[in-house]
């Protein structure tokens, strides 16, 4: 920001910090936007809600813009264009691109009898390195191998995707959530939660931190493997500098897709009456 109010001294921008999301998840975007009073550009990682906003009609086209500084569409990766249009209009525009892996703490793969050098590439690997890794006293959980459903295993999309779903039928644009895939991976996360109970799951994720807080399980030994996308190693950086982790592709199922990952990113908008300000305002 510094930088290009320095090349464009006509213009000042003023950043407010709005949790979380840009204030998409928590509806604070869309009551400015209704009251017609918007910043003048918006990035959030929320790029699902953000593409709803366009669809709502909440967002003003940047093709204009686009086209004034000479954008290529093949400047992006194509991937991203089914989210950047809606319409054959464009709405959002990614700032960067994230891909999710699998993070493995070494000293306690030694320590457990598996090797680093080999790290799981099947979810039968996968399930079988996690139950040699956890660690259980009685009702008490003291360290669990993996958790599905932690980090980026929360996603709607991640691991449908690697178990080889196809979300949306596309002829009919139906949204397929009897997909057998789908069934499979709810079966598969099922195991978890039956093998180590569910109650003492929740009671040992509680007090987990997010991946940039000290408390972040594979911080502090709490889980062996998490899945993250590749941001979370300066997390790692900064808060477990020297923890010895290596990372691996996603482990993948019969019938699933191997060495596979959902696109993240972060996504820049305008919303709806916003432009036209010499004060940019960036949320």
């Amino acid at each position: 920001m510094g930088e290009f109010e320095t090349k464009n001294p006509g213009y000042k921008i003023k950043a407010t910090y709005v949790p979380p999301d840009g204030g998409l998840s928590n509806g604070k975007l869309v009551s400015v936007i209704s009251g017609k009073n918007p910043p003048d550009v918006v990035i959030s990682n929320e790029y699902a809600s953000a593409y709803s906003l366009a669809a709502q009609g909440a967002l003003e086209p940047m093709d204009e813009y686009l086209a004034a500084m000479d954008f290529n569409e093949s400047d992006v990766l194509p991937s991203f264009m089914p989210l950047m249009k809606h319409k054959d209009k464009t709405y959002l525009y990614p700032q960067d691109s994230n891909v999710n892996l699998l993070y493995y703490n070494v000293a306690m793969f030694k320590e457990a009898g598996l090797d680093p050098d080999n790290p799981p590439k099947t979810i039968e690997e996968l399930d079988a390195a996690a139950e040699k890794l956890t660690k259980i006293n009685g009702n008490n959980v003291e360290r669990l191998g993996f958790i599905p459903w932690i980090d980026a295993g929360d996603d709607a999309f991640l691991w449908g995707w690697i178990f080889g779903a196809n979300f949306i039928d596309d002829e009919s644009g139906a949204v397929k959530l009897n997909d057998d895939h789908l069934v499979n991976m709810y079966k598969w996360m099922n195991k978890y939660a039956q093998k180590y109970n569910p109650e003492n799951i929740k009671s040992f994720t509680s007090g987990f931190g997010g991946a940039f807080s000290p408390d972040h399980p594979f911080f502090t030994g709490k889980v062996t493997m998490t899945v993250n996308g590749n941001w979370f190693a300066n997390a790692l950086k900064i808060y477990a500098p020297n923890q010895e982790y290596r990372v691996a592709a996603i482990p993948f199922p019969a019938g699933g897709r191997e060495k596979a990952t959902t696109f993240g990113t972060n996504v820049f908008m305008i919303p709806k009456g916003g432009i036209g300000q010499k004060e940019i305002s960036l949320t």
